[in-house]
């Protein structure tokens, strides 16, 4: 019924399509405050 469990890898690359999006559509701001989150979680987590 469901698709797998998404994995961290997954999950990260979504992260940055969003980012990169956020950026592409002029949003540098939320973009900018994003990077950071996304890169202490990526460490944060084990890999």
């Amino acid at each position: 019924m469901f698709g797998p469990k998404p994995t961290l890898r997954d999950r990260q690359h979504l992260y940055q399509l969003i980012i990169g999006q956020l950026l592409d559509e002029c949003y540098t701001n939320v973009s900018n405050s994003l990077i950071p989150e996304v890169k202490t979680y990526s460490h944060a987590s084990f890999i």
